[in-house]
């Protein structure tokens, strides 16, 4: 079957995805999502699973060394390279190093080695040689990365995360595929989905910090009360 079509029923069956600033929740959950992906062909599966081990925070052990990292985007290249899969994962692997880039510079590290890196982003040598520079002299690819990299240093994560999400949002609405129903609009999919699902976690545990804090707030207040009037 012409992959044209063979991923009809699939992508009819999966929900809307509204932009994560607007939605209370993620319309449908990993797993059911990981459930319809069952449909995708072997060798297609095989290679969305390559990629989210690369892309997505919630596929990746929380102490992957980076050279592990490194290998595996070095893999997907190898799979993907000249596809406009490789187009969209190396976008994000471009804002992933920036961001680390930012991070280092601001604990006051040395620039990434570009001999390294440079399989991991287009952009590693372009870092060293413009490291004291606010935006890496990236701003004609990257416009938000000045407010990104204030935000960082004002240390307002919240902020930060919005900014991110918003601008990876934007890049991933704006591409188009050459298959309407072929792997590409699956991985795109899967792109904006990981994004909604991020901000709704996200804010619902922004919500729960924040009622923590109420009723923290409440029993401090009532213990207050009590030793005021004698009963403590």
């Amino acid at each position: 079957m012409s992959e044209q079509f063979q991923y009809v029923d699939l992508m009819v069956s999966l929900p809307h995805l509204r932009n994560p600033f607007v939605s209370e929740q993620t319309p449908i959950s990993r797993v059911q999502l990981g459930n319809r992906l069952t449909a995708l062909l072997p060798e297609h599966r095989a290679l969305l699973d390559q990629i989210s081990n690369v892309l997505y925070w919630g596929e990746l052990e929380s102490r992957a060394p980076e050279s592990e990292l490194i290998r595996r985007a070095d893999r997907v290249r190898r799979e993907a390279e000249g596809s406009l899969l490789w187009e969209w994962v190396q976008w994000r692997l471009d804002v992933r190093f920036l961001m680390a880039a930012l991070r280092r510079r601001r604990d006051g590290g040395e620039a990434p080695d570009p001999t390294r890196y440079g399989t991991y982003s287009r952009y590693a040598l372009n870092v060293q040689r413009h490291w004291g520079h606010g935006s890496f002299h990236l701003e004609g690819h990257f416009p938000w990365l000045a407010e990104v990299a204030h935000q960082l240093e004002e240390g307002n994560a919240v902020a930060l995360e919005k900014i991110l999400l918003q601008e990876v949002w934007r890049y991933y609405s704006r591409q188009l595929y050459r298959v309407q129903y072929g792997v590409e609009a699956v991985f795109l999919y899967m792109a904006r989905w990981d994004l909604v699902d991020r901000w709704t976690g996200y804010r619902k545990e922004l919500a729960r910090q924040r009622f923590d804090r109420l009723l923290q707030a409440s029993l401090d207040r009532a213990h207050t009360s009590l030793v005021k009037e004698g009963y403590l």
